[in-house]
């Protein structure tokens, strides 16, 4: 998985598709309010390390994107 920090939020966003994922459901997988889930996907406000964290091991671990990655 290669991120780009510049587009950090479309990065996100991009993953959380590709693992078939609503906000709603990262930010349970990830244990972040669903309003950070959308404020970062927008560009509102950058995560903090360890949330980043959270979220793509939350993105990683999906059964969906398990699934891909595996093809």
């Amino acid at each position: 998985m290669i991120i780009s920090t510049r587009n950090l939020p479309e990065s996100i966003r991009r993953y959380r598709l590709l693992a078939n994922l609503t906000q709603e459901q990262l930010a349970e997988a990830a244990e972040v309010n669903m309003h950070t889930i959308s404020r970062i996907e927008r560009g509102v406000t950058s995560p903090t390390t360890t949330t980043l964290e959270k979220i793509f091991a939350a993105i990683v671990n999906s059964d969906h994107f398990q699934e891909r990655a595996s093809e």
